[in-house]
């Protein structure tokens, strides 16, 4: 069997590089790759809005100033 790299992603953990599997009671050493962290670190750029791509949207700060003025708007008393 002959494996050049390998990795496991998921919600909690983005992207690991994983080491060993055991198959058939056998335990194969997967070599590391640093594709593996180029891959991870991109992954991770691109959610922190450090790097731009075209499936994010940035989220625009909140200044909190709408809903001040909307609970001001709703403790006017009109007569």
């Amino acid at each position: 069997m002959l494996i050049i790299s390998m990795f496991g992603c998921g919600t909690g953990v983005v992207v690991v590089s994983i080491r060993e599997i055991q198959y058939e009671n056998e335990i194969h050493q997967i070599p590391y790759s640093p594709h593996v962290l180029l891959l991870r670190d991109t992954i991770n750029a691109i959610q922190r809005g450090k790097l731009d791509h075209e499936w994010s949207y940035k989220v625009p700060r909140w200044s909190g100033e709408q809903d001040e003025k909307a609970e001001e708007a709703k403790q006017q008393v009109v007569a």
